[in-house]
């Protein structure tokens, strides 16, 4: 059987991800890795002319047209399957606990070899395991809301406690040693540490903390 090309390869990319992203770092690395670089780069300009890919920002390309906003489709790829989350005020926007969209928008993503910025969406390159662990995504997002409590609408601060509780009823030792890394201040730890306590949640929160510390 005759070996597709490599620009047939990442055509056929195109083509089953009509709407997406191209990354064109991380597709090198994880999808393309057989690709030299330099002739990847050169598909990516012929595949722009050709009107397959149109850039957005260094290195990020939406493939094809989409009913959805270049936002929207941002967004979309790097949280999908749950391989990111939004974070700071942006999360607190998609919780409901703020009423006004943040104009720049934070996502932490596993989608992303290093940080950058496209248009008005700040990319944060994470390894958390949140997407492989059960629960573990809910946490975060505890961790996150506990981290920008001062940020949340006055009127929302009792339903921002009850969603806290409610995202820490996964929580356990083993799952927070697989990913805590002490992305936030202590007084965020010892604020989780306190409201397990009171929930009876068996928990070596601050012990954690300083064994990722050292």
């Amino acid at each position: 059987m005759r070996r597709v090309s490599d620009t047939g390869i990442v055509r056929n990319y195109c083509q089953n991800n009509v709407g997406g992203v191209f990354d064109l770092n991380y597709l090198s690395k994880h999808n393309f890795s057989d690709i030299p670089n330099v002739n990847l780069r050169k598909i990516v300009t012929r595949f722009i002319d050709q009107g397959i890919l149109r850039q957005v920002s260094k290195g990020v390309y939406l493939i094809g047209e989409s009913d959805m906003s270049d936002e929207d489709r941002i967004i979309k790829h790097y949280i999908k399957d749950d391989w990111g989350m939004p974070t700071g005020r942006y999360l607190l926007y998609t919780l409901g606990l703020v009423s006004e969209k943040p104009e720049d928008i934070n996502i932490k993503t596993n989608l992303s070899i290093g940080n950058k910025k496209i248009c008005n969406i700040q990319v944060i390159e994470s390894h958390s395991s949140f997407h492989k662990i059960i629960g573990a995504k809910d946490n975060i997002m505890a961790l996150e809301i506990l981290s920008m409590n001062n940020e949340v609408d006055e009127s929302k601060m009792f339903e921002a406690s009850n969603m806290i509780e409610e995202l820490l009823k996964t929580y356990s030792d083993s799952k927070m040693q697989t990913y805590i890394k002490n992305e936030y201040s202590r007084s965020v730890y010892v604020k989780l540490a306190r409201i397990l306590d009171s929930m009876n949640i068996p928990n070596k929160v601050m012990e954690l903390y300083v064994f990722k510390e050292q």
